[in-house]
């Protein structure tokens, strides 16, 4: 089965990709499943937001992204391993820390990919940034 890819770039449906030279994948190998802990986040006052990822069925690798009304605000990349949970430290961008102090909070779209060999899976959930509530 190979991957699907709509019009704005992600990954439509899952399985292994047809890159040349490539291995066939093994039968019954499960993909890498994605959990997000809480869709709740908070900033810390330095513009960082830690994003829990809960336990992985296989060793992956991956990317966390943040955007905001379609803009990227914040990215980082993770890794990890079969059955260990990851935490993820996101910096939010300069103009996104101006509008989380003008505002409580910020509705985003966290993506999240994870790639396991061929094997590439993406979800995307809608969550809300709080700033971290002053003394």
């Amino acid at each position: 089965m190979a991957a699907g890819i709509s019009h704005r770039g992600f990954l439509d449906t899952v399985g292994p990709l047809a890159f040349p030279g490539a291995p066939p994948p093994q039968p019954g190998t499960p993909p890498p499943a994605i959990a997000i802990k809480s869709s709740h986040l908070t900033a810390s006052r330095r513009g960082v937001v830690k994003i829990g990822l809960k336990r992985f069925n296989r060793a992956a690798a991956g990317v966390i992204t943040l955007r905001l009304r379609g803009k990227e605000i914040g990215r980082k990349a993770y890794r990890a391993k079969v059955g260990a949970a990851v935490k993820v430290s996101v910096k939010l961008s300069a103009a996104a820390r101006r509008s989380l102090k003008r505002h409580r909070t910020l509705p985003v779209s966290l993506t999240v990919t994870a790639q396991a060999g061929t094997q590439v899976v993406t979800k995307t959930v809608r969550a809300r940034v709080r700033r971290l509530r002053s003394r």
